[in-house]
């Protein structure tokens, strides 16, 4: 399986948000998101009800 790329637009503000908690965490912004989407797709493996918040 090959690496594919993402571009994700966030405002100024959760940008900066996401970046002083990985500066906190000693951790790098794309380490944590691949992390998130990692988490988000085991949680909803088996499947997906549509009631996300964010369509």
């Amino acid at each position: 399986m090959s690496d594919c790329q993402l571009l994700l637009m966030k405002d100024e503000g959760e940008y900066s948000e996401l970046s002083q908690l990985a500066a906190s965490l000693d951790l790098s912004v794309a380490w944590m998101i691949k992390l998130a989407v990692s988490e988000f797709i085991a949680r909803h493996r088996t499947g997906i009800k549509n009631d996300f918040p964010l369509r």
